[in-house]
């Protein structure tokens, strides 16, 4: 990620993708202009979901983001720069860098989000499809309504909106 810091504006410039409980440490360049240019001392404020602030001195104008701001998935986060040592302390607004998607793990060995999954959806054996592989019946189903058939005897690509929106929620959190 790159962000632009000119006065009390801050804008990102170039984006990162942000997951929950990433293993890869993501980093964050900042480029300073106008008033920041004779500012010694710069910290970053991170701040996601119910995370507490978290600052983070920056060195050569870098940071990585606090792995305690990454451990909430489906929330926002953003930072915000503060400097002091110059004439006086100056900072800048909050600027949002993007939501923390969920870490998409799957356990094909029955536990994890594989089987959570399952759960949801059924017992993939009731479907009544000659595949009894999720992904099988899946694709079983797409093909028999692309060709105008009824997918295993309900109405042909009829969903309740309120199912829909519960499987998006559990997938990329709440809608803000």
């Amino acid at each position: 990620m790159k962000l632009v810091i000119k006065d009390s504006t801050i804008k990102m410039v170039e984006g990162g993708t942000l997951i929950r409980n990433d293993k890869t440490p993501c980093s964050v360049e900042f480029i300073f202009t106008g008033d920041w240019a004779d500012c010694p001392t710069k910290t970053v404020i991170f701040k996601a979901g119910s995370a507490a602030e978290v600052s983070v001195s920056l060195a050569e104008n870098k940071c990585l983001i606090p792995d305690e701001c990454l451990k909430e998935g489906g929330v926002f986060l953003k930072a915000r720069v503060e400097g002091s040592g110059s004439s006086e302390d100056i900072f800048t607004a909050w600027c949002t860098l993007g939501r923390v998607l969920y870490d998409a793990v799957i356990d094909a060995g029955g536990g994890g989000s594989y089987a959570q999954l399952t759960k949801d959806i059924g017992d993939v054996s009731q479907l009544q499809t000659e595949s009894q592989d999720l992904v099988g019946a899946i694709n079983e189903l797409k093909e028999e309504l692309d060709n105008g058939g009824g997918g295993g005897g309900g109405d042909p690509g009829t969903v309740a909106d309120a199912d829909v929106d519960k499987m998006l929620d559990e997938v990329f959190g709440p809608m803000p």
